[in-house]
């Protein structure tokens, strides 16, 4: 299936597959795109993440912690997330701190595939998730 990306100015939609180069334009901070008709476009740097697949690289590899327990609770119980401990594999509920014991925190490809774990009871439709900085 075709893969099309708006581009430019006038938001010009083109096929990604007719894509023959794409290389950063000398006399500006845009990419220049080339395509099979022969025609070139000039393209922003966000654009050109969206042509090349990256933004949504990027988009996945966003993580998350996963927390369970919602309510108004006293400032000393932190223990709300879903974790799991990295040498058995054991869930836990602990805080959303993601170290070398235990991952506390998850990509949305990995949130899916928790879902459909038939031993985790949790509601999905309650739990709350964090978008959680990974320092990488």
């Amino acid at each position: 299936m075709a893969r099309f990306v708006k581009v430019g100015k006038r938001g010009s939609m083109i096929n990604v597959e007719q894509i023959t180069a794409i290389y950063p334009n000398e006399k500006s901070d845009k990419y220049t795109v080339c395509i099979t008709s022969g025609s070139e476009y000039y393209v922003t740097y966000d654009e050109f993440l969206e042509i090349t697949g990256q933004r949504q690289r990027q988009v996945s590899d966003k993580k998350y912690a996963i927390k369970v327990f919602c309510g108004d609770y006293p400032v000393y119980f932190l223990d709300k997330y879903l974790a799991f401990n990295r040498e058995t594999g054991a869930p836990v509920i602990t805080t959303n701190d993601d170290d070398s014991g235990r991952q506390a925190h998850f990509t949305e490809k990995e949130i899916e595939e928790l879902k459909k774990c038939d031993d985790i009871a949790i509601d999905w439709n309650k739990v709350e998730l964090e978008e959680v900085d990974d320092g990488e």
